[in-house]
């Protein structure tokens, strides 16, 4: 599953679907710091992925600016060593509105609203003794 914010991609991998993946393995396009964010419980691994760093590509077109990245993880070794998956990837892409609108449906003023007319200009000289 996978949910978009402002500054970071979630991504939300089931254990119960993949029981076998290793979080404490996660990689992404780029491993520099605050690359390998996630966190787990009993049902799911969560990991929060940057749309500025860490890999993430940006696609940009008329409509739509759209990031991608993937993530990387190892399996856990099975008691017999043998494994039919050596390695998992997620791919995951995230597309935003290159522009939005935004409205204003209600407006009550705090306080009194006070208009005041535009004043006339006068030219003033100061003279001191």
């Amino acid at each position: 599953m996978v949910y978009c914010d402002g500054d970071y991609i979630r991504l939300f991998i089931e254990r119960a679907k993949y029981p076998y993946i290793d979080p404490t393995s996660f990689t992404l396009n780029d491993t520099g710091e605050g690359c390998n964010m996630y966190t787990s419980n009993k049902t799911h691994v969560m990991s929060m992925i940057p749309l500025d760093r860490c890999g993430t590509t940006v696609n940009e077109n008329a409509d739509l600016l759209t990031f991608y990245n993937h993530l990387n993880t190892e399996v856990k070794k099975t008691e017999t060593g043998i494994t039919r998956h050596p390695a998992v990837e997620f791919k995951f892409e995230c597309s935003y509105f290159r522009t939005s609108t935004k409205s204003l449906m209600a407006f009550n003023p705090i306080g009194r609203i006070v208009t005041r007319p535009t004043g006339e200009w006068a030219l003033f000289n100061l003279s001191f003794n």
